[in-house]
């Protein structure tokens, strides 16, 4: 039995090809969640290369052991039962595929980019949540990737 979100989760990777790169979906979930769901499905934490949700990793694992995608670390890729049960309702799935022909071309540096344009918001919010105290928030803004905070385990 899969959780609607988890079902979206393969719905989107299908939108996007079958097949992606594990750092370019993360970044793709981030921008759908935000940019197109009402209500996100995924929360997400600043990380070392953009958006993270540490629930999509959980599920991606779960969807692993069900046969649902390849065990493959750095990619998200759909197997031959996934495409059955990669269902959704008609606008949901037409949302998804809208959004995939939107960012079809975007990977890797231009992924990031706008990532982080989109998700400026979102990141300044969830940095001010988890690190207030830590580091204060003026000093935020002049964070470069590697020294941004890590995730609590």
């Amino acid at each position: 039995m899969l959780f609607e979100r988890q079902k979206c989760l393969l719905a989107l990777v299908d939108s996007l090809g079958g097949d992606v790169g594990a750092l370019d979906f993360q970044k793709l979930l981030f921008l759908y969640c935000r940019g197109v769901e009402t209500t996100p499905s995924y929360e997400f934490v600043p990380y070392r290369f953009g958006g993270f949700s540490f629930t999509c990793d959980a599920d991606k694992r779960r969807l692993i052991e069900q046969g649902l995608l390849a065990d493959e670390e750095r990619c998200w890729k759909l197997t031959p039962a996934s495409r059955r049960v990669a269902t959704v309702a008609p606008m949901v799935r037409m949302r998804m595929d809208q959004f995939a022909r939107r960012h079809a071309k975007l990977r890797g540096d231009a992924l990031v980019t706008t990532d982080i344009s989109s998700g400026d918001r979102l990141i300044q919010e969830t940095l001010a949540d988890h690190v207030h105290g830590v580091v204060g928030w003026e000093s935020l803004s002049t964070l470069t990737a590697d020294q941004q905070p890590a995730p609590v385990h």
